[in-house]
């Protein structure tokens, strides 16, 4: 029956085209605003190499400071190395702990200062390769004896390796300067999208080695570094959260006349997106946004789409009588509109995805864009496994029987309430 009526509604699409492409069209603007908007989010909190292991990591960014004597917020930071050892380093729940810097800028350049250029950098430790999953094309990223050892060796991406080499297998065991520092290159790996914002760099090197000068202020309990805690499982992190609180009363301890205040890190990543500065980020607020603005972009054209169901089903006020004098009942009748219009849903949605991704490509600095990188205007990537996800898709899917409910749904049933003389006589 459902294939019956999918054939009769291709029927009445060719018959009035005018009709079907304004539902079709008003479906494909909902759906590819929307979609654009999932991507946005998807970007922000899905797991997607290197990042693989977001559902199962804390972040620690901020180190607020504040005096024993009156708990007076003085200040707000990232953390120093003082601080993620004492507090961060030595954990012994979760499956790894990596301290990393903020994405930096440094000259990058071939011995001699040739092929000279401002590249993106990032100072971790050894555990962040094991937080964060890369693959690795040739050669081997430094470990913790390199790290103690403060010894110069660099981790050149693919694009990076191409450019000052040539060639990504031939970098490797090469030197390079950063600063006019000398490192030797020890691994290149795959390039990392700028929507991986915790992993994104061009070269990594041993924080040890960087020239970052430390902040003697307030016991030096901020400085230049982040902490990314990676969980066995997500369940863990109670236990985790637990743990960090005992280090950091200890810390505390240690301290003469500052404390540190960590305002409920270590944050899952959805919270982490919206902490800046003091203060715990309104993730209700967010989320209820989100929810908001989508609902928003399913009932304005559903509205209007609703209109022009109910003026064609007027139209077929006489077809609906003759159905309901032979037996037909109206859940039967109501189906029937149902499906036709999903056709026309369905259609829509697919030109919606289309539309969304055009819309991406188009306007990927304000969809993806992200405040992440502090001004250092990086563009955003269009990331392939983002498009297509299959739970995009599935949520494109939903999105597109949600809006055939609300548009379809009110016009079926008041069209199959019509009584049979007054619907066969249309009046």
């Amino acid at each position: 029956m459902i294939t019956l009526y999918l054939k009769q509604a291709w029927q009445l699409l060719k018959q009035n085209l005018l009709f079907s492409g304004i539902s079709i069209v008003g479906t494909a603007l909902s759906i590819s605003l929307i979609m654009m908007l999932v991507v946005a989010v998807q970007s922000r909190i899905m797991n997607y190499g290197p990042e693989a292991n977001r559902d199962r990591t804390l972040y620690v960014k901020w180190a607020g400071i504040q005096k024993k004597s009156d708990h007076e917020n003085n200040g707000n930071g990232y953390l120093s190395l003082k601080t993620a050892d004492a507090c961060f380093r030595s954990l012994k729940t979760p499956e790894a702990v990596s301290i990393v810097s903020p994405l930096q800028t440094r000259l990058a350049a071939l011995p001699g200062g040739v092929k000279a250029m401002r590249c993106n950098t990032l100072f971790t430790d050894e555990q962040f390769w094991q937080v964060f999953r890369f693959h690795t094309i040739s050669g081997r990223v430094y470990d913790r004896a390199d790290l103690d050892a403060a010894i110069h060796k660099a981790v050149l991406s693919a694009g990076m390796a191409r450019t000052l080499f040539g060639d990504v297998h031939a970098a490797v065991g090469k030197t390079i300067t950063l600063d006019y520092h000398s490192f030797t290159v020890c691994a290149v790996v795959s390039d990392v999208s700028t929507l991986a914002t915790d992993a994104f760099a061009q070269i990594w090197i041993p924080y040890t080695t960087a020239q970052i000068r430390r902040n003697p202020w307030a016991e030096e309990i901020s400085g230049n570094y982040k902490a990314f805690i990676l969980a066995h499982r997500s369940a863990d992190f109670p236990a985790i959260r637990a743990e960090v609180e005992q280090r950091v009363a200890v810390y505390n301890a240690s301290l003469r006349e500052y404390e540190l205040n960590l305002r409920s890190q270590p944050d899952t990543k959805i919270v982490e997106i919206g902490r800046f500065g003091p203060g715990d980020p309104d993730t209700t607020s967010l989320i209820v946004g989100l929810i908001f603005t989508i609902m928003m972009l399913l009932i304005v054209p559903a509205v209007n789409i609703s209109g022009l169901t109910l003026s064609r089903i007027y139209q077929r006020m006489p077809e609906i009588g003759v159905r309901r004098a032979y037996g037909a009942t109206r859940m039967e009748l109501m189906q029937q509109i149902l499906t036709e219009n999903l056709l026309l849903s369905l259609l829509g949605g697919v030109l919606g995805i289309v539309f969304s991704y055009a819309g991406i490509s188009l306007c990927r600095d304000w969809v993806l864009g992200t405040t992440a990188y502090f001004g250092m205007h990086i563009k955003p990537d269009m990331e392939i496994s983002l498009l297509l996800n299959p739970w995009a898709l599935l949520f494109a899917v939903l999105f597109c029987l949600i809006l055939n409910l609300l548009s379809a749904g009110i016009p079926a049933w008041r069209g199959a309430s019509v009584g049979i003389v007054k619907a066969i006589s249309n009046e």
